[in-house]
C-alpha cells in the first residue's frame, strides 16, 4: 500500500513538472515565430533535464522580446544564460535554488572569481548565498574591484554575518571609518562620492580619507 502511495505521489509531481513546462512554454509560443520558438523550447528542455531552473531562462527571452531585439539575439542571450546557470551550480558544489543560482550568475557576471562561490557555499553550508552574492555584486556595481568585494563579503561571512548585516554592507562601504574597523590595512575600493558631497577622484584605500576636490566658493 505504501509504495502504491508512493506511486502515485511521484506520479503527480512528474504531472505537475509537465504541467508547468508546458504554461511557461506557452509563455513563449505566442510572442515568436516557430523557429525561434523551437530554439528557445531546445533550450528550455535541456535545462530543464539538467535541472537547472527555466524561470531565469523565460524572464530574459521575455525581456528580449519587449526590448524588440533580434530572434537570433535572444536564443543566443537565453542559451548563454542557460550555461552560466550551469557554471554556477557548479562553482557553489554542485546543487543551489533557483535563487542562488540567479545570483551566483550574477556574481559571476561582474567578475567575482567562481573559488569566491565555493567559499561561500563552504562558510554558510547550512545557509542559503543569495544575500552574499547579490551584495558582491552590487558592490561590484558601485566600484568596488571585485577581488576586493569578494574579501569583504567573505570576511563578513567567515565572521558570522547575518543576511541583514551583509545587506547593509554596500550602504556603508563609501565610508572609510566603517571599512576601515571592519578591515583594516584592507584592499582599497573605489567610492562614487565623498562623505561630504565632495566628489571622489579615485580609488580609496581602507583607513584613507578620499581625495576631495576643490570646493566652490
Amino acid at each position: 500500500m505504501m509504495k502504491y502511495a508512493g506511486a502515485v505521489v511521484l506520479g503527480l509531481a512528474v504531472v505537475t513538472v509537465r504541467l508547468d513546462a508546458q504554461a511557461n512554454d506557452d509563455r513563449l509560443r505566442g510572442l515568436f515565430d516557430p523557429p525561434t520558438y523551437a530554439s528557445l523550447h531546445a533550450v528550455l528542455d535541456s535545462a530543464r533535464n539538467a535541472g537547472l531552473p527555466t524561470e531565469p531562462l523565460i524572464d530574459k527571452a521575455l525581456e528580449g522580446s519587449a526590448k524588440h531585439a533580434s530572434s537570433d539575439r535572444i536564443v543566443t542571450v537565453v542559451r548563454d544564460l542557460s550555461a552560466r546557470l550551469a557554471d554556477t551550480r557548479t562553482a557553489l558544489g554542485g546543487y543551489g535554488t533557483a535563487e542562488e543560482l540567479s545570483a551566483g550568475t550574477a556574481a559571476l557576471r561582474a567578475g567575482i572569481a567562481p573559488a569566491t562561490l565555493a567559499d561561500l557555499r563552504r562558510l554558510r553550508h547550512n545557509e542559503q548565498v543569495t544575500i552574499p552574492l547579490a551584495v558582491a555584486a552590487e558592490l561590484v556595481a558601485r566600484g568596488v574591484r571585485p577581488d576586493s568585494a569578494s574579501a569583504q563579503v567573505l570576511r563578513l561571512a567567515a565572521a558570522g554575518a547575518r543576511d541583514v548585516e551583509l545587506a547593509a554592507l554596500p550602504r556603508s562601504f563609501a565610508s572609510p571609518s566603517v571599512i576601515s574597523s571592519l578591515y583594516p590595512g584592507g584592499p582599497g575600493f573605489s567610492a562614487p562620492t565623498a562623505l561630504d558631497g565632495g566628489k571622489s577622484s579615485g580609488p580609496v584605500e581602507a583607513g584613507k580619507p578620499p581625495k576631495r576636490s576643490p570646493q566652490r566658493p
